[in-house]
This record gives C-alpha cells, sequence and structure tokens, in this order.
C-alpha cells in the first residue's frame, strides 16, 4: 500500500471551508509506502537527504499508525535516502530505524 494517511484532522474550530481544505491540505500526515508481510507491516519513508526531522516524521507515523490499527505488528521503520551524515546515522541506529542509502 503506498501514500497511507496516519492521523486526525482538527482544524481550528472557526475556520472557513476553503480554509480548512487548504489547512488539511498542507498538514496531512501521508506515510510513503507500507510493506507488508504476513501479519506484520513497515512503515518505509523515502527521501533525497536523511535528517533529524525525517527521524522524528517516522516515529510520529509509527505512534499513529499503532494507535489506529494496534492489532498489525509494527516492525522497525525502514528509511530510503540518497544522503546520510554519520551523526544522522548513530542517531537512527539509537532509535532502532533501519536506514538505506540508494
Amino acid at each position: 500500500m503506498a501514500k497511507a494517511e496516519a492521523g486526525e484532522e482538527r482544524p481550528l474550530p472557526l475556520w472557513d471551508k476553503k480554509t480548512f481544505d487548504y489547512w488539511a491540505l498542507i498538514t496531512k500526515k501521508t506515510i510513503d509506502v507500507i510493506g507488508w508481510k504476513k501479519n506484520s507491516a513497515t512503515i518505509i519513508e523515502v527521501k533525497l537527504r536523511l535528517g533529524l526531522a525525517t527521524l522524528g516524521q517516522v516515529l510520529g507515523y509509527r505512534f499513529l499508525f499503532h494507535h489506529e490499527y494496534p492489532d498489525v505488528l509494527l516492525k522497525p521503520p525502514l528509511i530510503v535516502c540518497s544522503f546520510i551524515n554519520q551523526d544522522d546515522s548513530d542517531v537512527l541506529d539509537n532509535y532502532g530505524i533501519l536506514h538505506e542509502v540508494v
């Protein structure tokens, strides 16, 4: 499955429909890819350059996905990127986030 959404949209109560629709578009939480194997899932994020913001993004997606689908066994997330520096690689390793440079 590609482009799975996670989390709920919660706009400010006084927004008109046009403002809400724009807000929903720019704040949508969209998982790039979910890899499935039997009854387990892997959240996969694809980036050109991996940074600490990507770590926060993947951890947030993992939390929200588990909240919405508590019966699905989640494997460690995977980030696929073209560039990563050693500091970011070390941080991802510390949090158990898999990463591949392609």
